[in-house]
């Protein structure tokens, strides 16, 4: 059972950004746990019984069913049938740091004017922007007409903000690790090549063995469901 008890009363609106992965009938946790999405609608459904919250929006990376019948808007990175793309590789700290969906909402939101931009314009702005896979999104879409700001609050009007240009560098989420250590084997000196190399031979083996066992997952979750 989830444990949603925090500070949030009846008459706010809450946003909730889940940034890992999840796939139709279930949400990957950080600790390599699976949430199942009936537990999740569930721990939403008896929230929004106990006046815990009046409107939620719930921007997560994966896929994730929300039932249409709670006041929940949500919008996810892909549709359930593919992968998220994560971008800005950090050739210091040798990662990406975001991903495409997430960075284009947070992106829109630092130069939008957030009391006249709605939930469903800015889904749409970054809809348009995230080329590599198909945002969605589900629930109570009359939520969409309301303006951003309703959830993420107001910004000073004379805020400006200005991005660098650099390369989004995108690649899907399923291939970041070898993408990484790409990287690091294109950087390292000569004698530490082999050892990365055998790093990527491992990796790429394991990767092999975790989208099948991930799809397993899916077709049983889906199926327990």
């Amino acid at each position: 059972m989830l444990n949603y008890n925090c500070f949030i009363w009846s008459n706010d609106n809450v946003f909730v950004n889940f940034v890992d992965h999840g796939a139709p009938g279930l949400v990957g946790m950080p600790n390599n746990k699976i949430l199942k999405a009936r537990d999740l609608m569930a721990a939403i459904l008896n929230m929004h019984k106990e006046n815990k919250f009046s409107q939620l929006n719930f921007s997560i990376a994966q896929d994730c069913c929300i039932d249409q019948h709670l006041v929940v808007y949500a919008t996810t990175a892909a549709n359930p049938k593919e992968s998220s793309y994560a971008c800005y590789y950090d050739s210091h700290l040798e990662t990406y740091l975001g991903d495409l969906y997430s960075v284009n909402w947070m992106e829109n939101s630092d130069v939008a004017n957030l009391n006249a931009e709605t939930l469903h314009k800015q889904f749409e702005l970054v809809k348009a922007k995230t080329n590599l896979s198909h945002v969605q999104e589900y629930g109570y879409m009359s939520i969409g007409k309301e303006p951003v700001a309703n959830f993420l609050g107001s910004k000073a009007k004379d805020s400006i903000v200005e991005y660098p240009t650099v390369p989004f560098d995108a690649v899907s989420v399923d291939d970041v690790d070898l993408f990484i250590l790409n990287q690091k084997i294109d950087k390292a000196s000569e004698d530490k090549k082999p050892e990365l190399s055998a790093q990527l031979h491992h990796t790429l083996l394991v990767l092999v063995y975790y989208i099948s066992s991930w799809h397993l997952y899916i077709d049983y979750y889906a199926f327990a469901s």
